[in-house]
């Protein structure tokens, strides 16, 4: 359930950001518009931005989970590497003892 929490101080940022690629690969202008907390404000300006918007959002969100993806992964192999490699060297210092005992 994480995953659909964002933090309040951050969503707005993304959602700029994200209509912002999309407004720049449809070729839209970026006009600043004057911010009202009114219902009829937000319905007037989400039917002029919401083709940007959803674009600029799939987008990002494609990139962060391929980034999420690979970071995932590399962290996985590094663990799994840096596990078998103190493994390894536990063993040669076992079998280093015990033919220091026998010897």
């Amino acid at each position: 359930m994480l995953v659909w929490v964002s933090n309040p101080l951050t969503m707005g940022p993304m959602y700029w950001f994200g209509w912002w690629l999309g407004a720049s690969i449809l070729g839209r202008e970026h006009v600043r518009q004057r911010f009202e907390f009114t219902f009829d404000w937000f319905t007037t300006e989400l039917a002029q931005i919401w083709q940007p918007l959803f674009l600029g959002c799939i987008i990002l969100a494609f990139a962060s989970a391929g980034a999420g993806l690979l970071v995932a992964r590399l962290s996985w192999r590094y663990h799994v590497i840096r596990t078998l490699l103190e493994r390894r060297r536990a063993r040669k210092a076992r079998k280093a003892a015990s033919q220091g005992r026998s010897g």
